[in-house]
């Protein structure tokens, strides 16, 4: 069987972007998009993807290749979105396989679907500390810069002020770094497609881009928690549209710089 589908020779590349096809059917039929991620890092991701394949050396699938295949269908006709990020999981693994260039498409594809598997599974349960754990770096920040300010679990009070700052997790690392990673990742490899050097800047990119990202968002709640004016208009239209900006343009310079 191996050999007969060998000979058919059909490239991994399209076998993956096949399967692709199929998960993100699944995940349209099921919610919308990757849980985790908002729908332009996900159209940047698939471009990213989609031109990482097309690159791919024409060699033809083999068993295990197939085997992926067969698998990652089976799941993204899962009735859940979870069988759709398990699909892009198991997608990887013919990019993975191949090396240099592929590589990049197979880590693309395990951070899609692992930032979706951990937004479904594991980030409510983790939510209250990292709020928690935000809160208290921000009353520390006011208390450095002189502002008196206490934090209990993720409720940020100026006493003088009579001002508080409740971080809920729509404005928590929970949702943003997330986002940095599949981001500044899917541009990097756009920006360095194919060289000897792709993968080791795909990984400086991500971690410069999260640690700007994490440091911009501690001062711009602590900024929050200490004016109520600034804390309502970020979380106005034109505030939230000038934070997406914010975040893209720090996605694209890590992947510049990386």
């Amino acid at each position: 069987m191996a050999d007969a589908l060998a000979a058919r020779g059909i490239p991994a590349g399209l076998l993956v972007a096949l399967g692709g096809v199929a998960a993100a059917g699944n995940l349209a039929a099921n919610g919308g998009g990757i849980p985790g991620l908002s729908a332009g890092t996900a159209l940047l991701a698939a471009a990213s993807l989609g031109l990482a394949l097309r690159r791919l050396p024409p060699l033809p699938a083999d068993m295990a290749d197939w085997t992926c295949f067969g698998l990652a269908l089976a799941f993204a006709a899962a009735p859940s979105r979870a069988g759709a990020l398990a699909a892009l999981l198991l997608l990887a693994w013919p990019c993975l396989r191949r090396g240099r260039p592929a590589g990049g498409a197979g880590v693309l594809l395990l951070a899609a679907g692992g930032v979706g598997l951990f937004d479904l599974l594991g980030s409510a349960i983790l939510a209250p500390r990292v709020m928690a754990l935000e809160a208290t770096t921000v009353a520390a920040l006011l208390h450095a810069a002189g502002i008196a300010a206490t934090a209990a679990g993720n409720l940020v009070a100026l006493p003088e002020a009579r001002h508080t700052l409740l971080i809920l997790r729509g404005c928590s690392a929970l949702v943003l770094l997330p986002e940095m990673l599949v981001a500044s990742l899917a541009l990097a490899l756009l920006l360095r497609p194919a060289g000897p050097g792709s993968l080791a800047a795909g990984r400086d990119a991500v971690l410069l881009a999260a640690a700007m990202a994490l440091l911009l968002n501690l001062a711009r709640l602590a900024g929050m928690a200490a004016s109520a004016p600034l804390a309502e208009a970020l979380h106005g239209e034109a505030g939230r549209a000038g934070l997406q900006m914010l975040w893209t343009a720090v996605a694209l310079l890590a992947a510049l710089v990386a």
